[in-house]
Parts: structure tokens; sequence; C-alpha cells
């Protein structure tokens, strides 16, 4: 019995550990020519649908600002990647994203850089942009598959996630795809 529980704990400790995502959090979006609260709407909207994307574990805004707060750090103009290097670090994550919600005439824009914390470097960036405002959620949509490589769909159950990839064996059962470390594909994750 004894062996059994063992042999499971282990069998479990496994699982969670091949399940690991990279660990990132979102600043609040600069906003440029829109006004404030809808910049922070957007922020919000643009959190969700990276969450929904499931390629990334995202801490949670309110977890973020009361670290944050208690490290006597303030994240208010953070627009450079020093500075969201330096906050990812107090946060203990792998990757910032920083960005900006922009109107220009008659169109809105939503820029995104994700930052390596490690290595201080943007390793991917985006812009998607719409005529109304209304339809952000399809412009922050397209920005999240940028950045994460990931094709996302909106459908009655839910978001449809779709990989892209080569297969490079099937045996019985199981396929292997390689996605490319790329676009985010880590060595022995499962899908």
């Amino acid at each position: 019995m004894i062996q059994r529980l063992l042999i499971f704990t282990l069998l479990a400790a496994v699982l969670c550990a091949a399940e690991k995502k990279p660990r990132v959090a979102v600043l609040a979006f600069t906003a440029k020519g829109v006004s404030q609260m809808e910049s922070e709407a957007v922020t919000e909207l643009f959190a969700s649908a990276l969450v929904s994307s499931r390629a990334f574990d995202v801490l949670d805004r309110a977890n973020m600002e009361n670290i944050l707060r208690e490290q006597q750090f303030q994240q208010t103009g953070c627009t450079e990647t020093a500075c969201a290097v330096k906050i990812g670090k107090v946060l203990n994550v792998e990757y910032m994203i920083y960005g900006a919600v922009m109107n220009i005439g008659d169109k809105y824009f939503v820029s995104a850089n994700m930052v390596n914390i490690e290595t201080s470097k943007i390793e991917k960036s985006g812009q998607e942009s719409t005529d109304n405002f209304k339809q952000v959620n399809e412009a922050l949509r397209r920005l999240i598959e940028k950045l994460t490589g990931i094709m996302m769909e909106e459908g009655d159950k839910g978001t449809k996630i779709k990989y892209f990839g080569r297969v490079t064996s099937v045996s019985g059962n199981e396929v292997t795809i390689n996605a490319g470390s790329e676009d985010g594909a880590r060595l022995n994750e499962e899908y």
C-alpha cells in the first residue's frame, strides 16, 4: 500500500513538472490618445486572452500589485525594457509584457513587447490595429497569436487552440510534433 502511494506521488510530481509553463506578468498598457480607463480595460482583456491561450502561467493583476506595493515598487509609467526587467525580478516571473493602446486618426493600435527577465532581451513584439474600438478583442487575439505562436479561435464552447508544427513520428496512439522552440515549445511538453 505504501509503495503504491509513493509511486502515485512520484507520478503526480512528474506530471506536474511536465506541465510547467513559463510565468509571465502583464504591466498596465500605456494610454496614448485613449482614456486611462480604456487602456486599463484593454490590459485586462489582453491578460484574460493570454490566460486563454494556455501558453503561460499569468500572474493576476491583484497579486502583482500587492507584491509591488509590499516591495514599495511603482509600476506607473513603466514603458521601457529596463523597468520591466526590474519589476519582473521582484515578481519572480520569467517574462514581462508591457505595451500601449493608441488612437491615431481613425485607427486604434495595440502593441506589446515580451521581455525575457533573465536576458533583458525583448523576445517577441507585436502590433495590431482595428478601425473600431469595439473590435479590440479581435486585435488582441491576433496580437497574442503573434506573441505565443498559438492560433486561437472563439467558438461556442470557449477558445479553441490550434498548434502548428511538423509531425516527426507516429507510434500507436502517440504523435510527436515539432512545433519549434522559437514558438515556445519545450522538450517533453504535452498538449
